[in-house]
């Protein structure tokens, strides 16, 4: 039973480590001054706990749906490459990059597809 004992204080550590390195953006050196340990302790438990796959990073991008329908403009048109950019209103310079949109008189570049 001490095994089981150890085993979740050692886990519970890792997690802690993790958190606060991960999540609240502290040091290694910060964290091993906070929790009474050495800075080469804290980077062994950050080191297990990615092997142990506590840690998992997932990054979210504005544009992913963006890139999404580059994807599908690009597969399903047959082409070599696509980009798409989002409109910003009241900006004569995005709006003369929508394919569908009337040209602007200010619209200082030419304009890829429009009428």
């Amino acid at each position: 039973m001490s095994d089981k004992k150890e085993d979740f204080e050692a886990i519970r550590q890792i997690y802690t480590v993790l958190v606060l390195h991960f999540m609240d953006g502290m040091t290694q050196q910060a964290i091993a001054g906070q929790l009474n340990l050495s800075t080469s302790k804290v980077n062994r438990l950050i080191t297990q706990g990615r092997r142990l796959g506590m840690v998992r990073i997932d990054i979210e991008s504005p544009f992913q749906r963006l890139v999404e329908l580059e994807q599908r403009l690009t597969e399903i048109g047959q082409l070599a490459g696509s980009i798409v950019t989002p409109t910003v209103p009241g900006s004569a310079e995005s709006t003369c990059s929508r394919w569908d949109a009337p040209r602007p008189t200010s619209c200082s570049r030419p304009c890829g597809m429009a009428t």
